[in-house]
């Protein structure tokens, strides 16, 4: 999971922003936390890393017809 501390270090994590997306995106960590509530880099998490449209379902094996 992708975290950012606060300083002095892991003390507490930090809620993730926008200004975070470029390193939470490219860490390879399929979970990331913490985020504040209705934050924007929610969004964007959405709509670029989960392909989700506003008020949409995150698509997935269930929707597409995959069988597990």
């Amino acid at each position: 999971r992708y975290l950012r501390w606060d300083n002095p270090p892991k003390q507490q994590p930090l809620s993730l922003k926008l200004e975070h997306f470029e390193d939470m995106a490219h860490s390879g960590a399929p979970f990331a936390r913490k985020f504040d509530k209705d934050d924007p880099v929610l969004d964007k998490i959405d709509k670029e890393l989960l392909g989700r449209s506003d008020g949409g379902f995150t698509r997935g094996g269930w929707c597409v017809g995959d069988s597990l």
